[in-house]
Formats: structure tokens, C-alpha cells, sequence
């Protein structure tokens, strides 16, 4: 009976003695075991999701989820020479062509059997280094692609796939041989602008992510075949990067209807929660019986043990759509903002640590948090949150101004998602009650 308080519960095993010592010394106490607490759940969508930033891989591809829709996935960044400039060429040389080589970063979703379409757009202006882009920021960039290409995303390490571009873009490139703008960064990004890759727009494949890039002219001198490289970032030339993702939702869809910093309650949406971090859902998850405790007149409450059962309906792992392989607990207020102290996400933490977030893997069909300290200290007020929110692995938090962004993922963001049974998120707890 979700929703009921458990006063008439009866004792059950031996429950670990984690919080025994908030007890006042020779209590008389109970020991009780419930796993029907109310955990109140709703989709929300958070405010800001940063996409830009050093590392971030780049996204470009589209799937079509039998739930969330058609997701497609763009992405924007800007090319930089290293210091050298090896253009500077003898009367023999020639040029031959302009390839762009991406190499994959090992994260991909969605169906990868299926041959997918990607084209590459020279932008209209440049990219700003120290600006904030979001999943909702756009560029625009010219409608003549510079090159295209037809491939099946590749599964495994961290090969490359090459597109070769425009010649006249080549061209221009080969005449900066000896001028500024072939060694000066920001002259060269000025230059070029940066660029765009593009899905095909009958893709319905999968979502992939590039990490580095490179910009060669290949040219020849007699028969030794030689090529410039302009990179991706690097130590001394960072260079602006960014990934574009949309859910492309139908009508009548509640989720399209959501706006920044929203919540939608579970019983709007048939029972079901849902998260997709590169889109910015989240799944908010609170715990209204917890606060009624505070003042039981059995006596003072303790948690021996308390845990998080979060179990993904069967869906969520069909057509290749796998679940994330790990997710977070992060604190949260009531404007569904992401809590932080001095510039640090309030993380679930490990038991134990004052320091350390629990990262908890995908095992046995479901997510098992061990929440009891979490829980503990909300409960007596050591903790101002109320409610927690489900982020993937690992979250960080970047700040622009006043404003705050969340930046998700070791392959930078990513468009994994998951669907939640809002009934089958259990919250069970051993706890202790003291008549002193």
C-alpha cells in the first residue's frame, strides 16, 4: 500500500546498525523493516544542459525511439593549426585534396546495422571559445555541404572515418602557405569559420560520438606524398565545440509540452518517468512519508539501512536502446535546480564518504542506491533538499554569470535513455524507533 506510515510494523531480521549511534545512549528502541514508503516521481526538464566545453565528444546521427521519438543529434566546432605552418612549400609541390578524418570516441546509440548519411557545412561565423552552448544552441552554417558520405557507424575502439570535402575550400587553404592567417589561430579560425556535421534526414539509425578531428590538404612534391593538418583543439590553440540535440516529438506528446525547469507528474503520463540526459530529461524522485517522521510520538527515528530500488520497465532495453550502464543521485530544490556547494554538485555520496558520489551500476535488471545516510540527513535537517535527481555518469556543473549549466558524461554528453515504472521505484528501509 504505497503512501502508507508503517507504525504497526513488525520487526524483521537483523538489520545492519548504520545509525544506531543517533540514538540516545540506553534507549529502549524497535527495530522495523518497510518497503512502503511513498517515492513520488516526475519527469522534469532541467534548465541548461551544457553541451560545449574541452573533451566534449561531438554527436551527429539520428534514431527513432519507439517511445521518446525521433532524436537527432548535430554538431558545430571550429578546426586550428598547431604552431607550425608546414605549408611552407618548394616550387614542386601540388596540391591533391581536403579530407576530414573524425575518429570515434566509443560512445554510440541506437541501431548501428543501419548505413547512415553525414554531411559537413562550413559555418557562417565563427564559434565563441569562452561562450556556454546548450543542447537547444544553433549556427547557422551554408546549405551547400562540402562533403558527404554514406557509412556504417563502427562499434568498436577508437577508429576514424574520413569525408573528402570541397577542393575550393581546399585551395583556399593551400594558398595561405606563408601568410598569418595559415599559423595565427585566431586569424585561421577567422578564416574558416569552423564547421558543421549534419545528419541525413531520413536517417533513422543511430546517434555516434567523434572525439578527434582533423583537417588535412594532402599535396605531393615530385612523388613524395606529403599533407597539412588542422586540428581539433590542442594544448595551445583550444578551439570552440559543441553538440545540437533534439527530441522531435508528435503531437499530443506531454513531454513535447514540457518547458525548462517544469516537473510532470507521473499520473500525467500513464505511470511512467523518463530520462534522456542529452535532451535534459531527468527523473525527479521524492519521498513525501520521509518528512512525517520527524515528529512520530513512538519516540526518534534512525535508519539502520535504506535503499533505492530503481527498475527500468522492459522497454527501455529493446531495438538496441540499452539503459545507461551507470547512474547518479543528485540533490535537488523545488525549482528542479541541480544543488551545488561552492561551485560542487551535492551528490549522493558513498557510505562512508564525505566526498566521494556513489556511481551505481546497472546489475541484477535494476540500479540499487544505498541512500541511508542521504536519507538520514534530510530527514533531521542537515541537509536542506527534499529530493533527489537521476543523472548519468558523471555529471559536473559549469558556471557562466549567475547562471548554471549541467555537462554530463565521460564521452561528453550523450543521448542514452531510460523508461521508469513510477510504481516500480521502491524505497526499502530497516529503521530503528527510541522511546527515550
Amino acid at each position: 500500500m504505497a503512501g502508507g506510515l508503517f507504525f504497526g510494523l513488525s520487526a524483521c531480521q537483523d538489520p545492519l546498525k548504520i545509525g544506531a549511534d543517533l540514538l540516545p545512549a540506553g534507549s529502549q528502541a524497535g527495530v522495523f523493516f518497510s518497503d512502503t514508503f511513498t517515492v513520488k516521481a516526475s519527469t522534469v526538464l532541467l534548465d541548461s544542459v551544457r553541451t560545449s566545453g574541452a573533451g566534449v565528444g561531438l554527436l551527429a546521427g539520428r534514431y527513432n525511439d519507439p517511445v521518446f521519438g525521433l532524436v537527432e543529434a548535430r554538431s558545430y566546432f571550429q578546426v586550428a593549426p598547431f604552431t607550425s605552418d608546414s605549408l611552407k612549400l618548394d616550387t614542386k609541390a601540388a596540391y591533391d585534396s581536403l579530407v576530414l578524418t573524425l575518429q570515434y570516441n566509443g560512445y554510440y546509440y541506437g541501431d548501428t546495422n543501419r548505413y547512415q548519411s553525414l554531411s559537413v557545412h562550413r559555418l557562417n561565423d565563427t564559434l565563441g571559445n569562452a561562450k556556454v552552448y546548450l543542447n537547444t544552441s544553433r549556427v547557422s552554417y551554408q546549405n551547400t555541404p562540402l562533403g558527404q558520405l554514406r557509412y556504417k557507424p563502427f562499434r568498436g575502439g577508437f577508429s576514424t572515418v574520413s569525408v573528402r570535402l570541397s577542393d575550393a575550400l581546399g585551395r583556399e587553404l593551400w594558398a595561405l602557405a606563408g601568410k598569418p592567417e595559415g599559423t595565427n589561430s585566431p586569424a585561421f579560425r577567422n578564416f574558416v569559420k569552423g564547421l558543421a556535421q549534419i545528419p541525413g534526414t531520413t536517417d533513422e539509425g543511430a546517434v555516434v560520438s567523434f572525439s578527434n578531428v582533423a583537417l588535412s590538404v594532402h599535396y605531393h612534391a615530385d612523388t613524395v606524398k606529403k599533407r597539412y593538418e588542422a586540428f581539433l583543439g590542442g594544448a595551445q590553440t583550444p578551439t570552440a565545440r559543441f553538440s545540437q540535440i533534439t527530441a522531435l516529438r508528435v503531437g499530443g506528446d506531454p513531454l513535447a509540452a514540457l518547458k525548462p525547469g517544469q516537473a510532470l507528474p507521473a499520473a500525467r503520463t500513464n505511470g511512467k518517468v523518463y530520462f534522456q540526459d542529452g535532451v535534459g530529461l531527468g527523473v525527479k524522485l521524492e519521498f513525501p512519508s520521509l518528512f512525517l517522521l520527524r515528529d512520530l510520538p513512538q519516540g526518534k527515528v534512525a535508519f539502520n539501512k535504506a535503499e533505492l530500488i530503481i527498475e527500468p520497465v522492459p522497454e527501455s532495453s529493446s531495438t538496441g536502446l540499452s539503459v545507461p550502464s551507470a547512474l547518479m543521485l543528485v540533490e535537488t530544490n523545488e525549482a528542479n535546480q541541480v544543488l551545488k556547494t561552492q561551485g560542487s554538485i551535492r551528490y549522493v555520496l558513498q557510505e562512508g564518504s564525505n566526498s566521494n558520489p556513489q556511481l551505481i551500476g546497472y546489475f541484477n535488471e535494476n540500479y540499487l542506491f544505498n541512500v541511508t545516510t542521504q536519507l538520514q540527513q534530510m530527514l533531521t535537517g542537515q541537509r536542506g533538499a527534499r529530493s533527489l535527481i537521476l543523472h548519468q555518469s558523471p555529471p559536473a556543473i559549469s558556471i557562466s554569470g549567475t547562471q548554471q549549466y549541467i555537462l554530463n558524461g565521460s564521452y561528453g554528453i550523450q543521448v542514452s535513455r531510460l523508461v521508469l515504472d513510477a510504481r516500480r521505484i521502491k524505497l526499502r528501509v530497516y529503521y530503528t524507533i527510541s522511546n527515550n
